[in-house]
């Protein structure tokens, strides 16, 4: 293990970032396929982050200005790999990083304590059955002060997903643990957990029915780990499934929101209480021409103030390649109440292809979003790690070459050809669509999801314009009809 230098680090890396306070934009690029997930807040309000390359494992620390300040590259071993899954504070000057660390097909959860100037304190290694998904790794601390950690792993098996969950005490000590195969869980993949109290914890997982739907169940434990009882949520939900308290007895449960009727997928809410009574719910996205819009691939609901929850996804999500798609998405940011009332909703990007990853609240009030960019016009199953801290209004204060990096209003397809769609949550608004000449060639309403019929354009570039019901011009763009 090795503590590289920053100069070493940005030789590698080129950095996007803002002159503002609260807000900035970070682009991520070398030479490896790499992507994020981790994310946690120190107390200086930098934003610690850890990055999965094909080398190697890296956490980064970003300052409010976008800056990297601070990094931790930890090299392969031979014939192995390591990464970081997950970040938990354990006081106010120490973390916790948990991950994968495997040699030669012995697998092993990663336990890593460091400092606030990533100094590494404590660094061992728990062998487990198989190897452990990055992705469906989670952590929390109870109320006892010990960890409780679960992930989904495979085994040598093909498709063979099973669940682990360990306790641990502040040294890694293992003071519990329980295993479950799939068959025994009904389900494959490990989606989140979370604490009631000291003694029951409810973790998500999904199973697939016979219509090739994920399904999620709620599973909960006691104090020695073993499950007490199965809950299945008939809400058409599954997939990417998180589970938060908002109070003693109600929670809310984020995920995929299928519609069995057609093709569209949206990110959902649920509110439900400690009988399983339905309490409210709420679906997010586009509606309508197939459209696919996934939350966040490993932690995409997070809130500090219960009547300012923060929910994220992409939109647009090509589900096939979600990841190297040939067709332009959008981070899909979403701010609202526990009475589930949408403060706004707004879009990022659009001019490649974008995943969300994970998102923190900050204690500013605002959010940071962690994902991919991959340009499909220019790179080759190589993606960007792309970091993105808003304020809370959704806003991104100052941009660098990220045109039209901020939306309410996202136009799509684009390029199109005989029509196109609006879509947005605010209503009373109009587009206005205009051809080189300055020729207003569309004026039209728009409301939710909107279909504009563009049959009678002709081929060429236009601009558009959006205008609310005081004929403000509020956002503005390019639309390219092939």
């Amino acid at each position: 293990m090795k503590k590289n230098i920053f100069l070493i680090i940005l030789s590698y890396f080129i950095v996007t970032n803002s002159n503002a306070q609260g807000s900035f934009e970070l682009l991520i690029q070398n030479a490896e396929d790499q992507f994020p997930l981790g994310l946690i807040e120190d107390n200086d309000g930098n934003i610690i982050c850890s990055v999965f390359d094909s080398p190697d494992a890296h956490m980064i620390k970003i300052n409010n200005f976008g800056e990297i300040i601070d990094s931790l590259n930890f090299e392969n071993p031979v014939n192995g790999n390591c990464n970081i899954s997950e970040f938990i504070r354990t006081d106010i000057n120490h973390f916790i990083a948990f991950g994968e660390f495997n040699i030669d097909s012995v697998y092993n959860l990663w336990f890593l304590k460091f400092d606030m100037n990533f100094n590494i304190i404590q660094n061992l290694i728990i062998p487990v059955p198989g190897k452990i998904q990055g992705n469906y790794l989670n952590c929390l601390k109870n109320s006892k002060g010990n960890y409780i950690v679960s992930a989904s792993y495979v085994q040598q098996i093909p498709n063979n997903w099973d669940v682990f969950i360990f306790e641990l005490d502040s040294t890694g000590t293992v003071l519990n643990e329980n295993y479950w195969g799939s068959g025994s869980l009904g389900g494959k993949l490990i989606y989140d957990i979370a604490d009631q109290s000291a003694d029951k914890y409810f973790f998500t997982s999904n199973s697939i029915n016979l219509d090739s739907k994920s399904l999620c169940f709620i599973y909960e434990l006691d104090s020695n780990l073993t499950i007490t009882h199965q809950q299945p949520i008939d809400w058409d939900i599954g997939n990417m499934n998180e589970l938060e308290f908002i109070e003693d007895s109600i929670f809310i449960l984020s995920g995929v929101k299928n519609f069995p009727s057609s093709n569209e997928v949206q990110l959902g809410l649920l509110k439900l209480d400690l009988n399983y009574n339905y309490l409210d719910s709420i679906h997010l996205g586009k509606w309508g021409n197939d459209t696919v819009d996934f939350p966040a691939f490993h932690n995409n609901f997070n809130f500090i103030s219960k009547d300012k929850i923060f929910y994220g996804g992409t939109s647009n999500l090509y589900f096939f390649n979600p990841y190297f798609s040939n067709f332009p998405s959008w981070l899909l940011l979403v701010k609202i109440t526990d009475d589930f009332e949408v403060l706004w909703l707004k879009y990022y990007g659009g001019d490649a292809c974008y995943n969300l990853w994970s998102i923190l609240a900050t204690q500013d009030g605002g959010c940071v979003m962690a994902g991919t960019r991959y340009d499909y016009q220019t790179q080759n199953q190589e993606r960007d790690v792309y970091i993105l801290k808003v304020n809370e209004d959704g806003i991104l204060t100052w941009t660098y070459n990220f045109p039209e990096t901020t939306k309410q209003v996202i136009v799509y397809p684009n390029p199109g050809r005989d029509e196109i769609w609006v879509k947005t949550i605010d209503n009373n608004l109009s587009i206005d669509i205009y051809d080189i000449t300055g020729y207003k060639a569309i004026s039209q309403k728009i409301e939710n999801e909107t279909r504009i019929i563009t049959s009678k354009l002709e081929k060429g570039v236009y601009t558009y314009r959006i205008l609310n019901q005081k004929s403000e011009t509020i956002e503005t763009g390019k639309w390219i009809k092939d």
